[in-house]
C-alpha cells in the first residue's frame, strides 16, 4: 500500500491532542496519578526509554508499528507494510518534528495534526504520561467501558471539550478513550486497551483494539522493551 494511503489511514484514527497540560481537578489528578503508579513494580520507580512493535490487522489490509521514546529525547513512530518494511517514519524531538528519509535524513517538518497522530501511536507512553496527552481531564461520574467499571474522565483539545478517557475503577490501570466531538463528530473513534504485560517490573499495553466507523483496528504487540532504546534511532534534527 503506498505510503500517503497509509498516512490518511492513520490520520482518520487519531485526535490531535496538544502536548501542553492544562488545569485538572483534584479528583481527576488522583485517579490518573494512580494509574501511572499501577504500572511500577515494587522497587521499579522510574522509566528511561520505551520500545514497541506492534502487527496491526485494519479494514484495509494488515500493517505494522513500531515506536519508541528516549526521555529528553523525543519519540519516534514508523508504519510498515505487512512484512515490516519501513514505509513511513517520523522523528519528534525538542529540535523539531520531521519525516525521516533514507538513512534517517531528516526530510519535511510534521504538520501539526501530522505530529500529534504520530505521538498518540506510541501507546505505550500514553498509559505512562496520560497527564501529557488529554488536556483538563475533568471527573464525569463511574460508568461501564468495555464491559468494566470504570471512572470517566472528560478531556479536551484546544479548549473545546472532544472526548472522554477511561480508568478501570478496580485496577486503576487505563481502560481506553473516546473521541466523538468536535472535528470527529463524523467519525467518533474509540480506543480500548484489551491486554497487558510486565516488562521489567512496568506494565504495558501489550494489545489494542482502536474503532472508528469503517471497522476495528487490531494492535498486537510482539516486542516490548524498557530501558533498551537505542539512542541512534534519535539522529540530531536541529538546523545546522
Amino acid at each position: 500500500m503506498p505510503t500517503t494511503h497509509r498516512l490518511a489511514r492513520v490520520l482518520a484514527l487519531t485526535l490531535a491532542v496538544p502536548a501542553a497540560r492544562g488545569q485538572i481537578d483534584p479528583r481527576a489528578n488522583e485517579i490518573i496519578t494512580e494509574s501511572v503508579q499501577a504500572l511500577f513494580a515494587a522497587g521499579h520507580t522510574d522509566v528511561q526509554s520505551v520500545s514497541a512493535r506492534a502487527s496491526c490487522i485494519a479494514p484495509d489490509g494488515p500493517y505494522t508499528l513500531e515506536a519508541h521514546w528516549i526521555r529528553d529525547r523525543g519519540v519516534r513512530v514508523s508504519f510498515g507494510n505487512a512484512d515490516g518494511a519501513a514505509e513511513a517514519t517520523a522523528l519528534i524531538t525538542e529540535d523539531g518534528a520531521r519525516w525521516l528519509g533514507n538513512d534517517d535524513q531528516p526530510g519535511a517538518e510534521l504538520t501539526h495534526d501530522e505530529r500529534e497522530v504520530m505521538l498518540l501511536h506510541h501507546f505505550q507512553l500514553v498509559a505512562l504520561d496520560p497527564k501529557s496527552y488529554f488536556e483538563q481531564p475533568t471527573l464525569v461520574a463511574e460508568r461501564r467501558f468495555a464491559g468494566a467499571s470504570c471512572h470517566e474522565l472528560a478531556f479536551a483539545s484546544q479548549g473545546e471539550p472532544v472526548g472522554a478517557t477511561f480508568f478501570h475503577a478496580d485496577t486503576h490501570l487505563l481502560a481506553g478513550y473516546t473521541h466523538e466531538l468536535g472535528r470527529f463528530a463524523d467519525n467518533p473513534i474509540t480506543t480500548r486497551f484489551i491486554e497487558w504485560r510486565e516488562v521489567e517490573g512496568v506494565l504495558l499495553p501489550a494489545k489494542v483494539l482502536v474503532t472508528d466507523t469503517r471497522g476495528d483496528y487490531v494492535l498486537t504487540f510482539s516486542e516490548l522493551r524498557v530501558d533498551q532504546t537505542p539512542a541512534d534511532l534519535f539522529p540530531d534534527l536541529a538546523e545546522p
